[in-house]
């Protein structure tokens, strides 16, 4: 007699195994979706979670419980990620589990992906692009589709120039405490920069950084503090367009950065800068719909750049982290930061 395979197990039993129950435990589930409170109040958290108990006892599955709680979802002070949401749906998942007594679904055992060896995989990329290249040379200057030929002096114009609309506003300004964002100076249209950085470049300290992404021009809240306002917190960007990416560690001096972002070969390289320092910012052209299309699609990418991964620092994942405006001089390191290579578009680096 042959038995049954031991991975073989019981499906869960529903709190409702009954038609009639589980008809019953749909209608608190609707009645619970069209008494979700705003997010932001306080109540938002418990109300949906309680509303995904619902759906689960009623039988239906992860997928239309999180498209019925995205549905009703509306308003409030904050806005309400669909991970959040699929977050809030697996934890009743469990929750409900654990009141039934009954064995959470069988999956099938994988066994662990073997490590990456990112190291390798990160000098097999600088191979690809040629090997060590001083960044300063030539050949990257004349390699940019956008010629710079102006004196170091105008980078900053011609770079927010080139990469912004003339009515985007962008937040310029110094990394002290007025990069907490509350003073409306800093907030300006990107025509009123260019026109200002033609007459005379932007002086250290106070223009030394910018929030990559377009800003809306008004105050919003921080979602760090949702009560202080900042002209550049996140919940203020307008355009969801740049990342910027550098490495930060003593192993990838500048001349190996460079042959990083060559063998790389992303399609969508739109700036290199020298900051003066020990690195390069290289801004990467993503045109992410929104904050949520931005973590779906663009922080996976990040991520496998990032310190876990290939070994860049990628502070300015969230899109809204300063980082440095070309043109503008580093007397502690005695040098300047300058724009190297230009591709407003987005393109590779050859």
């Amino acid at each position: 007699m042959s038995s049954t395979p031991s991975f073989i197990r019981t499906a869960p039993t529903c709190r409702h195994s009954d038609a009639a129950g589980r008809e019953a435990a749909l209608g608190r589930y609707h009645a619970a979706l069209r008494g979700l409170p705003p997010p932001g109040s306080g109540a938002y958290r418990t109300t949906s979670f309680g509303a995904a108990n619902h759906g689960i006892a009623a039988g239906l599955s992860d997928e239309d419980i999180a498209a019925g709680l995205r549905q009703h979802t509306r308003g409030g002070s904050r806005s309400v990620p669909d991970r959040e949401i699929r977050e809030t749906v697996r934890n009743a998942r469990r929750t409900s589990w654990s009141k039934t007594g009954a064995p959470a679904p069988w999956r099938p055992h994988r066994p662990a992906p073997a490590p990456v060896d990112w190291d390798r995989i990160r000098e097999g990329i600088i191979s690809a692009g040629g090997g060590e290249a001083d960044p300063m040379a030539a050949d990257l200057w004349e390699s940019s589709p956008v010629r710079i030929d102006w004196p170091p002096g105008l980078d900053a114009a011609e770079f927010v120039d080139r990469m912004y609309a003339p009515t985007e506003h962008l937040w310029v300004g110094p990394s002290t405490d007025a990069a907490r964002g509350t003073d409306p100076f800093y907030c300006r249209t990107a025509a009123e920069w260019v026109s200002e950085f033609r007459q005379s470049p932007p002086p250290p300290p106070q223009f030394t950084h910018l929030v990559p992404n377009p800003v809306c021009g008004q105050p919003r809240p921080k979602k760090s503090n949702p009560n202080e306002l900042s002209y550049r917190s996140l919940n203020a960007i307008a355009a969801w367009r740049y990342a910027v990416v550098e490495f930060d560690r003593d192993d990838m001096p500048k001349p190996r950065q460079l042959a990083f972002w060559r063998g790389l070969r992303l399609p969508n390289l739109a700036a290199v800068i020298d900051t003066g320092g020990k690195s390069l910012h290289v801004w990467l052209r993503l045109n992410a719909r929104d904050a949520e299309h931005w973590d779906m699609q663009v922080m996976p990418m990040l991520r496998k750049l990032g310190p876990e991964g290939l070994g860049a620092d990628i502070a300015g994942k969230t899109g809204g982290q300063l980082c440095r405006l070309p043109g503008v001089p580093r007397p502690e390191k005695r040098a300047m930061q300058r724009l190297l290579w230009l591709c407003p578009a987005g393109g590779f680096l050859p």
